[in-house]
């Protein structure tokens, strides 16, 4: 599932695309066909399937295919100029390309980095300079980050996450980056170090996360921070509010104020986690805009429907209970029964024994003379 625009959510199979309208959430499109990604371009939608990438105007009809032969597109991202298409896919060889946005035509084909496919795309800025960059996060583990004007590679991160990386989502001045190894880890967009570590979250793959911007409350303090949300493969989804405490502003790019450089500004955030769980493992979590803010933001709301899920699964466990009262009580009953009916059997045949001799003894008897 992803967000497309602001209006519309695109979930995508191998037997079709749907289109749903955010606000009214329902569905007013079907593209048939296998897809796997999908990506907003000014007014064109391009969806990624099997060794193509099919281009739909507004209207979605169908305009334009760009040919990748032999290979899955994985994901895709718009950078920052709104000029070109970054592509992942399955190729191991050449596993990162580069589309023209209006023409669809291949501008720049990345080899060497990433010796596995790439899972993802994400633009990050550097909050000094405001330059931006293409970030990959690769099944071979390793982070690669890239100029988008010369294409060359500005940093390479390996040898830090056990497993494949999933993806990597901005958060203020940093970036968050999570994968198969089940730790969160936090990296300075600046520098591109390791900030800190983020463990004991969830205990199987994180396979996404999204964040949104949000007033975080502590008593009758309200700050400026963020509320973040991981999917897992342990079947659960984890909430954070992230927000900054020691009156400093780490997360917030628009800060002006000064932070102290004996204190690490990336230890100065406050996460709060809550857990809820789901019947089967979850791969995808995306922004679903207004629609997303509304649920996600409302903790009211979120605590009522906890507690009443709560007050269900105590309900239904005094159910069980009951049930296995009764169901014992009537295994009782149900022995007790037998008994009767074992001893109304057993009397029944003393009564036809009893007869039976009583028969005996009057034929058996002598007379009486006359």
């Amino acid at each position: 599932m992803v967000k497309v625009g602001d209006d519309h959510i695109y979930t995508l199979s191998h037997a079709s695309t749907k289109i749903w309208d955010v606000k009214t959430q329902t569905s007013v499109q079907e593209i048939s066909g296998f897809a796997y990604t999908a990506l907003k371009v000014g007014d064109s939608i391009w969806i990624g399937s099997e060794n193509q990438i099919i281009v739909y105007n507004s209207s979605f009809q169908q305009v334009k295919t760009i040919s990748v032969p032999g290979n899955v597109v994985m994901s895709m991202c718009l950078d920052p100029t709104g000029k070109q298409v970054w592509g992942a896919t399955t190729d191991r060889k050449v596993n990162i390309h580069v589309w023209d946005a209006l023409s669809g035509s291949v501008i720049k084909e990345l080899t060497g980095v990433h010796k596995r496919k790439v899972n993802s795309f994400t633009v990050l800025t550097n909050p000094t300079n405001n330059k931006t960059f293409i970030c990959g996060a690769g099944d071979d583990s390793i982070i690669s980050i890239w100029d988008t004007n010369t294409f060359d590679l500005v940093k390479k991160i390996e040898n830090q996450h056990q497993g494949a990386v999933y993806g990597v989502t901005p958060l203020g001045k940093y970036f968050w980056s999570y994968g198969w190894d089940t730790i969160i880890r936090v990296w300075d967009s600046n520098t591109f170090e390791l900030a800190c570590k983020i463990e004991d979250v969830h205990n199987d793959c994180i396979s996404s996360m999204c964040v949104f911007p949000s007033d975080i409350r502590t008593g009758n303090t309200i700050t400026k921070g963020w509320v973040g949300w991981t999917s897992s493969w342990d079947k659960s989804i984890c909430k954070f509010k992230i927000a900054p405490i020691h009156n400093i502003a780490p997360l917030i790019s628009n800060s002006n104020e000064k932070q102290p450089e004996e204190i690490p500004a990336v230890k100065a955030i406050s996460v709060e986690k809550k857990v809820l769980t789901s019947s089967s493992s979850i791969n995808s979590l995306n922004s679903m805009g207004s629609m997303s803010g509304y649920f996600f933001e409302e903790d009211d709301k979120v605590k009522q429907l906890l507690a009443k899920k709560e007050e269900l699964i105590q309900r239904r466990k005094m159910v069980e209970e009951r049930k296995h009262e009764l169901d014992s009580k009537k295994t009782d009953l149900k022995k007790r029964r037998d008994e009767l009916i074992s001893q109304s059997e057993q009397l029944e045949k003393e009564i036809a024994q009893s007869n039976v001799l009583g028969d005996a003894s009057t034929n058996g008897a002598i007379q009486p003379p006359n």
